[in-house]
């Protein structure tokens, strides 16, 4: 799952959260989420990172809906930030790896 998405609304975590508790209720459940970072050769690349604060919340906001009956594995909103800025300076002319 991906948080953070330029057109993302309370509503999908939401319907997310209530999809999640149905699921684990019938099978133990863990979801792998990761903040939404654009990337090279996607339609998507022009889309802006929603944020490390925005993105923290809504990952808490998971974390505490879930808690005890999904397992909740989130990448850090740090670690996205920094892979966006990275990305960010490669389209921009600067390589990283030299």
């Amino acid at each position: 799952m991906m948080v953070g998405l330029p057109d993302e609304r309370e509503e999908d975590l939401e319907e997310l959260v209530r999809f999640s508790l149905e699921l684990g209720a019938i099978h133990p459940t863990a979801l792998g989420i990761a903040p939404f970072v654009p990337k090279f050769n996607t339609p998507m690349i022009g889309s802006g990172f929603a944020g490390i604060k925005v993105v923290e919340k809504r990952l808490k906001y998971l974390q505490k809906a879930l808690r005890g009956k999904v397992d909740v594995r989130a990448t850090s909103a740090r670690w996205a930030y920094w892979l966006n800025r990275l990305l960010r300076s490669e389209i921009r002319g600067y390589s990283v790896g030299k």
